[in-house]
């Protein structure tokens, strides 16, 4: 009878454990190996795109020489030349001084010369001061143009009436003296019998040229045009060159044509003139042509 084998000892729990604890160390050191290397490799990777991104060449921009713009000066506007001004808003800029026609007077309220054509004209030739308003100013030149804002509000109803003496105002240029010759260009009714039944025509602008044999631009054939008058301020232009006239009014010539006259080729003295209406002037302005 063989003897019993020798028993096999029990397993030891303690020991179990302790192995199990050994291997979950280890797999935890492989698990922070296997990061560790994925890191490195990471950041090998990293590296290569990095590298793989550099550029193959390297582009020197080529430097381009600019030329200097030109400089541009700004175009200045022209201003038109005067050779004498008179802004009634300011006075009556000596227009008042001397001698003159007792029917020009300065509205202070209304900052304007001021006329009620109250003063006969203008026969004899001689009653023409009563009239005509000579500037402070004398032209050296005989070619220029004469421009003045003027309005017109009425006719002086208490004035008498005659075809040698029709309303009319307007412009006075190539005067030698008040009394003796010159023109004067603007806008006149023209009457029909002596007590003033206006004639078909109406308003017309014409030119008359004084002195002692005058001439008389103031019918439809020798130029004269009708214009519709009203009480609205409006720019009256005469413009003389050589023997040539015309007047526009607010920039618009109004003659049918240039109207020719060679009566008097120089004057140095220019104004205003009125007869039997109510007119106020805001300026006066003498320009060369």
């Amino acid at each position: 009878m063989s003897p019993n084998p020798s028993p096999t000892p029990p397993a030891n729990p303690r020991r179990k454990v302790k192995w199990k604890y050994v291997v979950s160390i280890i797999g935890a050191c492989i698990g922070a190996a296997a990061v560790i290397i994925a890191a490195v490799i990471s950041k090998s990777t990293t590296v290569n795109i990095s590298l793989s991104l550099t550029p193959i060449a390297t582009i020197t921009p080529t430097p381009v020489t600019v030329a200097p713009s030109p400089t541009i000066k700004p175009t200045a506007t022209p201003s038109h030349p005067v050779l004498y001004r008179a802004d009634f808003s300011q006075g009556s800029q000596g227009w008042l001084d001397s001698s003159y026609p007792p029917q020009w007077t300065y509205s202070a309220t209304d900052k304007a010369l001021e006329s009620d054509g109250s003063l006969p004209c203008c026969t004899p030739v001689t009653t023409l001061a009563n009239v005509v308003l000579v500037a402070p100013y004398m032209a050296h030149v005989s070619d220029y143009a004469v421009e003045a804002r003027i309005k017109i509000t009425g006719l002086n109803q208490n004035h008498p009436y005659s075809n040698d003496q029709p309303p009319f105002f307007g412009l006075y240029v190539r005067g030698d003296d008040a009394n003796g010759q010159g023109y004067m260009a603007g806008v006149g009714w023209i009457y029909t019998t002596p007590n003033g039944q206006i004639g078909s025509n109406g308003p017309l602008s014409y030119l008359i040229g004084l002195g002692s044999n005058p001439a008389f631009y103031n019918t439809l054939d020798t130029g004269a045009e009708k214009y519709g008058l009203d009480t609205a301020w409006h720019t009256y232009r005469l413009e003389v060159k050589g023997n040539s006239f015309m007047l526009k009014i607010d920039n618009k010539p109004v003659y049918s044509h240039l109207i020719h006259d060679n009566l008097f080729s120089y004057g140095p003295r220019v104004g205003l003139e009125n007869y039997n209406c109510l007119l106020q002037v805001q300026s006066f302005t003498v320009y060369p042509l």
